[in-house]
């Protein structure tokens, strides 16, 4: 296909599950650091707060407002009109694994505020949550690319799916704004050049 490596300025060549996917790989690279971020954790080191901050306003704010915003308000209710219910089966599972990782991200803010308050006790607590956030995400993304999207492609006319690029769209501008996305991607190769000193 010739639109095969269409930039994300040219939605009408991505479908709506590509958006998805792609979002996913740059969340996927923020985790990879908070491992990197752990082990330091681990090792005694206590991260700067900008670092801290970071990693929970990109995962409230692009992984949970942006990404599963998307999901939640518009995928799943598409795909519940052709009979994919969200109370039972896979989209159950995704909406329950969404509601940990907020549970994980409270976790994280509330344990990351006690360490850089003096509070060696949090340590545990940090390193917990965010482990157990990273392995959620991981499995959770692995789901949704490799059974969810190719069954939401195979179900979703092309109507539909021209009907979710629009409505991603105002995921995008009604819950984080414009330009929002470039300050989340600028968070996380900040965050990939921090941890790998």
């Amino acid at each position: 296909m010739a639109h095969e490596h269409a930039h994300a300025h040219e939605p009408q060549w991505l479908s709506p599950t590509q958006i998805l996917t792609d979002e996913h790989r740059v969340i996927e690279r923020m985790l990879n650091s908070l491992a990197k971020l752990s082990v330091k954790l681990a090792d005694g080191q206590t991260p700067p707060e900008w670092m801290l901050a970071g990693a929970t306003d990109f995962i409230g704010g692009f992984a949970d407002a942006c990404h599963h915003a998307k999901e939640e308000k518009k995928l799943f209710p598409m795909l519940a009109t052709v009979g994919m219910p969200p109370y039972q089966g896979p989209i159950s599972v995704m909406l329950s694994e969404h509601e940990q990782g907020r549970a994980y991200n409270r976790e994280i803010r509330s344990a990351s505020a006690l360490l850089l308050s003096g509070d060696e006790s949090a340590r545990e607590r940090l390193i917990g949550a965010m482990n157990g956030y990273i392995q959620l995400l991981r499995a959770h993304i692995k789901k949704e690319d490799n059974a969810l999207f190719p069954m939401a492609d195979r179900v979703l006319s092309e109507d539909q799916q021209a009907i979710l690029l629009d409505q991603f769209e105002d995921v995008e501008r009604d819950e984080i704004g414009e330009g929002t996305h470039d300050k989340y991607l600028d968070v996380v190769v900040r965050m990939e050049e921090a941890v790998a000193k």
